[in-house]
């Protein structure tokens, strides 16, 4: 027969309410309570049960994760950081997978709320914003990553996005390249927006046109940059470079341009963002931003532990968290090939 808290407060001489508080570290119990019941339960050999602590704590020690797409290794290792962080808190970890799909992330966040997660991270896909508005209005604990709104008192876990695009955009002008091409991410996205405003005004900068027709809006997958290096083909001048909205999407702009006899990057140099694991080992290794997904998921874990455990006032504010990024050179960008352009 299995020793209950029921069991131990019998035995204590205390309440069952005492028992719970002491084992999960609550205050509201003095020390010399806390440490005979400790005692108590370890010499019982009792084990704790997950439904009857939260119907004491009003938490279900769990958190939820919604992000756009699992299948994109940036947002694998934003998952793990959490991961990582939840465990070390005695969390457990709930991940859904939205697929890009704005109907779907609605269902998931309120899926999320019926299993009666303690706070949630999102990744949204920022079409449309009134299921958080509702959560920030009910002060649900909420935490966004890659993503910030300012209009919103939640806390956003974003990379230097300007930044990097920045300092891909310079490099390939640099090199000598001036017809270049973006692919980029769902407009009206945060991240998104702000690559595209440093594309924009690094090119204005040199004094060279933005061509509307060479910035072409991707979801930012492999299926999608296979798609979307086909209709750069058909640009008239073809760019001399491209920079892609993510790794997967310039994957899928190479396994194209392979098969179409298009050489990387002799004949269009390629550049990413993300910086992920097997980025340097391909054919050609690939130029790209890297970002720090994993630090970004330790960051949001604990933004958001914080608001959960009441360590940081509940939602009071809208912070923005900017983690660097920083260009790595390879060979996908040209940049041993010789004199720049003219």
């Amino acid at each position: 027969m299995s020793i209950t808290i029921k069991d131990i407060a019998r035995l204590a001489g205390v309440s069952h309410t005492t028992v719970a508080r002491a084992l999960n570290g609550q205050p509201g119990v003095s020390e010399e309570t806390r440490a005979r019941i400790v005692e108590l339960a370890q010499r019982l050999r009792y084990q704790s049960n997950a439904l009857a602590r939260g119907l004491v704590t009003r938490r279900s020690q769990s958190i939820g994760l919604l992000v756009p797409d699992m299948a994109n290794p940036f947002y694998v290792q934003v998952a793990k950081g959490i991961e990582q962080v939840a465990v070390e808190a005695h969390y457990s970890l709930v991940i859904c997978d939205s697929d890009h799909d704005q109907q779907k992330e609605i269902r998931y966040v309120r899926f999320l709320r019926e299993k009666q997660v303690d706070g949630m991270l999102v990744i949204p896909l920022q079409q449309e914003k009134q299921h958080f508005v509702e959560l920030c209005l009910d002060g649900f604990p909420l935490v966004f990553i890659d993503c910030y709104f300012p209009d919103l008192p939640v806390a956003g876990v974003v990379s230097d996005n300007y930044g990097g695009a920045r300092q891909a955009v310079e490099h390939l002008i640099r090199l000598g390249y001036r017809r270049i091409a973006f692919l980029v991410g769902t407009r009206g996205g945060y991240a998104a927006a702000e690559r595209l405003r440093a594309y924009c005004d690094v090119l204005k900068a040199a004094g060279f046109p933005v061509r509307e027709e060479y910035v072409l809006e991707t979801r930012g997958g492999y299926a999608d940059g296979y798609r979307r290096a086909q209709d750069l083909l058909q640009l008239s001048p073809l760019p001399e470079a491209v920079l892609a909205a993510n790794d997967m999407v310039a994957l899928g702009v190479m396994r194209y341009f392979a098969e179409r006899g298009v050489r990387i990057p002799d004949q269009i140099a390629l550049v990413g963002f993300d910086d992920i694991d097997f980025a340097g080992m391909l054919p050609v290794p690939l130029t790209t931003v890297r970002q720090h997904p994993l630090e970004i998921g330790h960051k949001a874990a604990e933004l958001l532990l914080d608001l959960v455990e009441g360590r940081r006032e509940r939602q009071a504010s809208a912070e923005a968290v900017i983690f660097p990024t920083e260009l790595v050179v390879r060979s996908s960008c040209g940049v041993h090939r010789g004199a720049p352009r003219g």
